[in-house]
């Protein structure tokens, strides 16, 4: 094989495989960062149990807090809540067993 055949090959392959790379890591191009937190907060409630659940976007950190007594609460008690974060999506869904919140933090 010639080294333009060589070369002309790994391009080929390049481009194969760059779109099934960026379908595997879904919210890097394009997040919207609500949609991202309302997902997070109403996959809590549907199964019932505080936990990250989606993979946290690349250059986020992410939060997730529950509460039986308020909605306001549950937000309050995500991680990095009182933390010096300048911007904040957070979202909150009522479940069974009390109120569940997701917040994403720059």
């Amino acid at each position: 094989m010639t080294k333009i055949a060589a070369t002309i090959l790994l391009i080929l392959i390049c481009l194969l495989v760059s779109p099934a790379i960026n379908q595997a890591q879904p919210g890097v191009v394009g997040l919207d960062q609500q949609s991202w937190v309302d997902r997070e907060a109403t996959l809590q409630a549907t199964r019932g149990r505080m936990a990250h659940i989606q993979r946290c976007p690349p250059g986020y950190r992410a939060g997730v807090g529950w509460s039986t007594r308020s909605a306001a609460d549950a937000v309050r008690h995500c991680c990095y809540w009182n933390s010096r974060s300048n911007s904040r999506w957070f979202a909150v869904r009522k479940g069974r067993r009390g109120w569940y919140a997701a917040a994403l933090y720059r």
